[in-house]
């Protein structure tokens, strides 16, 4: 036998090993997922409590029972979309035994720890009698994050946070300072991450995408003269050299060199919605490739990244009700 094939078939089976369980597990989750038709229909129904009696027929029915004793409206469904996504998450944090593979779910919950953090200084600087609404997921959640939210002393906070591997400058005293460097923390600490994807050659793709994204966010800013010279991530695809000769042209070559022109041609009007549809590119990259190689770390971060989604849809839509149509509100939403 060719060995070529002997070795494509070992590492089928060691992948088929190592993720048989968790992939079982993701797969009889799936038919939990709203369909396109339930999503349409959230968007179509009149009110949030109409969202509301849809949403008792689905997976976040349970959830909706438990909670609306407490709450109601626009709060219970944000309550109750986070509070499953959550639980969801934990469970397939849970499911990865792998002490390395188990690392490099950062690439999924990354984002979710640092905008943790965010709030956790927003209600610091806010002071008593604001809540703001946490996602159990990653390191800062449960218990820590109910100690971290015991912090009153912004000062302490910040040097709790810097340990914790989120380094925050002394000089930072206000809180888009303070975010700024938590942002920064994030994508450095992801960057590390890809010396662990030997052999997760997608996740070191997602991480580099990811990176791109946010070096493209401190080029236009930059461009626009929102910020000082930005000090360019390192770990993405496109090199500091190419961005930076980009930024000698206009917008339009910036967004060229990270592969987004399509974007720009249609949202370049807008830089927020230009972002946006930006992260929603990488968001479908990681979903469609996590649906393509179901037996590694990349299929359980798309499938995250599906999760979070649906969250993210579900909670656009109410916020979007008595605002904007059925029809606007679908095209706002990830499809």
């Amino acid at each position: 036998m060719n060995k070529a094939w002997v070795h494509m078939a070992k590492d089928i089976y060691i992948k088929a090993r190592e993720f048989g369980y968790v992939n079982a597990r993701l797969r009889a989750a799936r038919p939990h997922l709203l369909s396109r038709e339930t999503l349409e229909s959230l968007c179509e129904v009149e009110s949030v409590d109409s969202m509301l009696e849809l949403l008792l027929n689905t997976a976040y029915g349970p959830y909706i029972d438990k909670l609306r004793t407490k709450y109601g409206g626009f709060e219970l469904i944000s309550k109750v979309v986070m509070e499953r996504f959550s639980k969801k998450v934990a469970q397939i944090e849970g499911m990865v035994r792998d002490e390395r593979k188990a690392a490099l779910l950062y690439a999924a919950t990354g984002k979710l720890e640092a905008y943790n953090l965010r709030m956790l200084f927003l209600e610091a600087f806010r002071g008593a009698g604001y809540s703001p609404d946490y996602i159990e997921a990653g390191r800062v959640s449960g218990r820590r994050l109910g100690l971290l939210r015991d912090v009153e002393d912004v000062a302490l906070l910040k040097k709790i946070v810097s340990d914790m591997g989120y380094p925050i400058h002394k000089e930072s005293e206000k809180y888009v300072e303070i975010v700024d460097d938590i942002e920064r923390a994030y994508y450095e600490r992801l960057n590390q991450l890809k010396s662990m994807c030997g052999d997760e050659p997608e996740v070191r793709m997602y991480i580099e995408k990811m990176i791109d994204y946010k070096n493209f966010d401190l080029a236009l800013r930059r461009m626009k003269g929102n910020i000082a010279e930005p000090k360019f991530l390192e770990g993405g695809s496109v090199h500091e050299s190419v961005i930076r000769k980009a930024m000698g042209g206009n917008a339009a070559d910036v967004a060229e060199v990270f592969g987004i022109g399509d974007l720009y041609e249609k949202y370049g009007s807008d830089p927020s919605w230009l972002e946006e549809m930006y992260d929603r590119k990488l968001l479908e990259w990681a979903m469609s490739t996590g649906a393509a190689e179901p037996f590694s770390m990349i299929g359980i971060i798309g499938f995250i990244k599906r999760l979070d989604v649906e969250r993210r849809n579900i909670r656009s839509i109410a916020i979007a009700k008595n605002i904007l149509s059925a029809d606007e509100i679908k095209k706002r939403i990830i499809w």
